[in-house]
């Protein structure tokens, strides 16, 4: 989660969050708080100013979305959110973002690896 822990950018713009990924951030700052109470209370500040700047700027997981992951899901036996990840970018026609770009590449969706 350190990698991931950069300030967003000055304006959204063009970026958008899927919200599954919310989801799978606090997930993950619960299972840090196991280990680090005080890391994931500073995590937790962190991604409460993420929400702030992308209110405006998360897609949810509607119908067309989920409809579009039952195509996907049989041909690409990954975690459920990652399949929603995929299916909320090519339903908006966006670029998934990510360092794991492996795990999107059967799905169709366009990636980006910003560590490369």
């Amino acid at each position: 989660m350190s990698k991931r822990k950069s300030p967003p950018p000055t304006e959204s713009g063009g970026c958008w969050l899927a919200g599954i990924t919310l989801g799978e951030i606090r997930r993950g700052i619960e299972l840090h708080r196991l280990k680090d109470p005080v890391a994931a209370g500073s995590l937790e500040r962190w991604l409460s100013g993420l929400e702030t700047h992308y209110a405006e700027h998360v897609l949810p997981v509607a119908a067309a979305i989920a409809d579009r992951w039952r195509h996907l899901s049989p041909h690409q036996p990954r975690p459920v959110s990652d399949g929603l990840i995929a299916a909320t970018a090519i339903e908006h026609r966006l670029s998934v973002v990510t360092r794991n770009v492996d795990d999107f590449r059967r799905s169709g969706v366009n990636t980006l690896n910003p560590f490369q």
